[in-house]
């Protein structure tokens, strides 16, 4: 598989906030690839994109993960999902007792298998503002009907309208996962306006900031 970067850090956003995670960072995004003016506007990871890629085995990916002695692992990217290593990297960590969440980005079929759904997918929907006026509306829709209670689902505001957006994909498309409204850059100030729109909205979602951020750490 091809690896970005492997590293160890606090986990900042989602179920597993504050805990000390390994990052495997995979290099890729299909977006990107199949057009740079698909990227995510907002993403903070283009050197998993176009940076250095290495070249690993999936031995030598578990001996690094290993070393580092976190429970947590995050397989993140990029897009995971891209690599074909990605689910065997998944198995073998479940069967050698790690906690493991699979970032998305939410524009590629989830797998499932039943045996190793004690893992989690922490998926993105990509909202209007997240795109390029060029790029079209590549969300897989589907999957948020096959997430299951333990998995997350991600919708990162940049304004009333974004909110809006999902709460319209919310109405339409039904999922058992946990919902994740996030301010686009950790912007505390649109922080405190999605608050006001979840309280007022009762929405059964909740305010998501990255912690990472705030404390400006990887």
């Amino acid at each position: 598989m091809y690896i970005t970067e492997i590293f160890s850090s606090i986990q900042g956003e989602g179920k597993y906030t504050g805990y000390p995670t390994t990052f495997v960072r995979l290099f890729g995004c299909n977006l990107f690839e199949m057009s740079p003016s698909y990227a995510c506007k907002y993403c903070d990871e283009k050197h998993s994109m176009t940076g250095k890629r290495i070249k690993m085995h999936l031995g030598l990916v578990m001996d690094k993960i290993g070393a580092l002695g976190n429970k947590y692992v995050c397989i993140t990217g990029g897009e995971p999902l891209m690599q074909e290593e990605t689910m065997p990297l998944v198995y073998e960590l479940l069967y050698n007792d790690y906690i493991v969440t699979v970032e998305t980005n939410g524009t590629i079929p989830i797998e499932h298998c039943e045996y190793v759904r004690s893992y989690s997918y922490c998926m993105d929907v990509k909202l209007p503002s997240s795109r390029t006026v060029l790029a079209p509306d590549l969300n897989c829709y589907k999957n948020l009907g096959e997430l299951k209670v333990n998995d997350e689902v991600k919708f990162v505001i940049s304004n009333i309208h974004d909110y809006e957006e999902a709460k319209r994909i919310l109405k339409k498309y039904k999922t058992k996962a946990s919902l994740i409204f996030s301010p686009v850059n950790c912007d505390l100030e649109l922080a405190r306006e999605i608050m006001g729109w979840l309280m007022k909205d009762k929405l059964k979602a909740k305010l998501g900031l990255q912690i990472h951020k705030l404390l400006e750490i990887k």
